[in-house]
């Protein structure tokens, strides 16, 4: 059952899992739904090989009555819910790819998102290996960090930063690479990390290093401060 595996494999021992489990323990008629799914599906693959259509039908009906729960639910609940699609989600993508539209549409319509949520989906987003995937994923993402106010990003700009430096990393195409990345320079503010992304090819090996001077160096506002005390 996915509800009893789930939280032990989300848990990155940090100050984030009470936000990892809470949002599962408020999703668990969505895990309930999904472990259904895969079941269904599993018993139409076995019996029905090379029925692409009739494959599909599991997750069809197992769409609608997603579908039917979300639109029931409090904001509380279907941000949860976005959460727990993203933690869900195998690394390469699968598990969920056939919810993604709902995860990107659960993250942009909502309101409330805390900082601690946001930080949640950035750092799982990052743990994804399929370039797209994590493209994909993370432009929903921002779309959270833009309803945070002040405070909110500033206290999610280290996951920011290591959610630009996988992006550069990952292989994916420019197109695909181009928006999020955008998006993420604007939200840091960075002389270092306004690099256009072509200029730091994923295989160079000189780009770790970049990429890390990027991550970890002071922001324009705090090499200001500190020109102004000293």
């Amino acid at each position: 059952m996915l509800y009893d595996a789930v939280p032990a494999e989300a848990r990155r021992n940090d100050a984030l899992d009470d936000v990892r489990s809470g949002a599962l323990d408020r999703a668990r008629w969505l895990l309930d739904l999904l472990d259904r799914g895969r079941a269904e599906f599993r018993l139409a693959f076995g019996t029905r090989k090379g029925e692409y259509r009739r494959l599909e039908e599991p997750h069809a009906g197992i769409r609608a009555e997603i579908d039917e729960g979300l639109a029931t639910r409090s904001d509380d609940e279907l941000r949860a819910a976005a959460l727990s699609l993203l933690l869900v989600a195998r690394p390469d993508g699968s598990g969920v790819w056939h919810y993604r539209n709902r995860v990107a549409s659960l993250i942009s319509r909502r309101r409330g998102w805390t900082s601690g949520e946001v930080a949640v989906m950035l750092l799982r987003v990052g743990e994804y290996r399929a370039g797209h995937w994590l493209a994909e994923s993370l432009g929903a993402v921002l779309d959270a960090v833009d309803r945070l106010d002040t405070d909110g990003r500033r206290a999610v700009t280290p996951h920011l930063r290591q959610a630009y430096r996988r992006l550069m990393a990952v292989e994916v195409g420019a197109d695909a690479r181009g928006s999020p990345g955008r998006r993420l320079r604007a939200l840091l503010g960075d002389e270092d990390a306004a690099m256009p992304d072509e200029l730091i090819p994923a295989a160079a090996l000189w780009a770790a290093a970049l990429r890390e001077h990027a991550d970890t160096a002071p922001t324009p506002e705090a090499r200001w401060a500190r020109l102004r005390t000293s």
